[in-house]
């Protein structure tokens, strides 16, 4: 189906990172500690290594169909059954995704303001995300152009204002978990990026696909330097024991810094940080749930389906309000990387030697 969308390289890996970082330092960090410890610096480093070939192979089997996307593509290798079934999996998967972002970042409000309602913070969000996918994915690019660069500002910010509380010593000594915890911390980064076959809807959009390959190893090089200091950061400010026990490690720190006459209150920081960038995570998988419902329906225009989606986002959302953050994560730490990683790695990967060997039975025919 042929999208007369198109941005550029950069701006489309602005989009990945912004998807990355909020949720990713709020969240799967705080799983890597539970896990590692103070070697989740060594799960990070292991996970970059394997997160960043897998995702780089991913894009180089998106140059092997430029016209198709993940949708299409899929279905044009299992048929129109099968790869649509196979392509459902895909629209859950987005859309419990979003529904799983929307509720922590909703549960964590609730935590900062208990005297508003819970269905308050939801009804806004949806509110805002149903406008990004009704204006599409253009448009949704170019907003995340403009807002992230003041996130990594801030970013960067909180980790200098940090550097006091530090103590570099508490990360040593290294290796002093169990190689199945240290593994199991690998896994949480996997899982970021096996939730980043999404983009394998977008990068049919991109201006020059030729270099996407290439620049996935300066993205996924990006994303590791913007991991380092949340790694590393919470470990040494409070030490392993209770940086396993927090909930949130990196929100944490930045509840921790106080700078007297400059910034009294640096969590307000950390709330627009973790609210906009769940805000541009969410955006971005309900815009690609989208394009998956008008990929299997064939139709060009993917405005018409922008509403049902939101909704059926909202519903999941609401469903999960009851479930408390202890059990949520619980399942994200345990059941969810298998999850995750067979459907972001699993499918693609079948995809790919499906098509291969129909390849090669064509290749074969036509030598006979």
């Amino acid at each position: 189906m042929v999208r007369k969308i198109q941005v550029s390289n950069v701006q489309l890996f602005m989009v990945v990172i912004a998807t990355v970082i909020a949720y990713g330092h709020f969240v799967y960090v705080g799983l890597s500690f539970r896990a590692a410890g103070k070697d989740a610096w060594v799960s990070l480093i292991l996970g970059f290594a394997v997160s960043s070939l897998i995702f780089h192979l991913r894009i180089k089997q998106a140059l092997l169909h430029p016209h198709q996307s993940l949708v299409e593509y899929t279905m044009y290798v299992f048929g129109r059954w099968f790869g649509g079934l196979l392509s459902i999996v895909y629209l859950v998967f987005f859309l419990c995704i979003g529904a799983f972002t929307l509720k922590e970042v909703t549960s964590f409000l609730g935590l900062m303001y208990p005297n508003t309602p819970v269905m308050i913070f939801v009804c806004i969000e949806l509110i805002l995300i149903g406008w990004a996918a009704r204006a599409g994915g253009e448009v949704m690019t170019r907003v995340i152009q403009l807002l992230l660069p003041i996130l990594v500002l801030m970013g960067f910010l909180v980790m200098i204002f940090s550097l006091k509380d530090k103590e570099p010593a508490k990360l040593l000594p290294i290796m002093t978990h169990p190689i199945p915890s240290i593994l199991h911390g690998v896994l949480m980064y996997v899982v970021i990026f096996s939730e980043l076959i999404l983009f394998s809807m977008f990068w049919k959009d991109a201006r020059q696909m030729e270099s996407l390959p290439k620049q996935s190893w300066i993205t996924s090089l990006i994303l590791f330097v913007m991991f380092i200091g949340p790694v590393t950061g919470p470990i040494m400010v409070f030490g392993e024991a209770l940086c396993r026990l927090l909930p949130y490690p990196t929100y944490s720190e930045i509840q921790y810094i106080h700078l007297t006459g400059i910034f009294e209150r640096m969590d307000v920081v950390g709330v627009f940080l973790w609210t906009m960038g769940s805000y541009m995570r969410v955006s971005v998988f309900t815009v690609g749930a989208v394009r998956v419902v008008a990929d299997l329906v064939k139709t060009p225009n993917e405005n018409l389906y922008s509403l049902p989606v939101t909704v059926v986002l909202g519903g999941i959302t609401i469903s999960l309000l009851s479930t408390s953050r202890e059990t949520m994560h619980q399942f994200l730490y345990t059941v969810y990387p298998m999850i995750a990683i067979g459907i972001g790695v699993g499918i693609p990967l079948l995809t790919a030697v499906v098509a291969w060997g129909r390849n090669r039975m064509k290749l074969e025919a036509q030598s006979t």
